[in-house]
């Protein structure tokens, strides 16, 4: 159960990440924006088969 807690609070660091990089137009980060919606995907894709 730890493991799934950890990777459910790396979806929502990242995801929180991205929504603070957006809402505030942190212009010097766009483009970190491509890596961590695709980190975020392929954490989603690989570990919601194990839920």
């Amino acid at each position: 159960m730890i493991h799934q807690q950890t990777i459910e609070l790396i979806e929502e660091l990242l995801q929180s990440r991205i929504n603070e990089i957006l809402l505030n137009n942190e212009a010097e980060y766009f483009d970190k924006l491509p890596g961590l919606v695709e980190s975020l995907k392929l954490i989603k894709e690989q570990f919601s088969n194990k839920k």
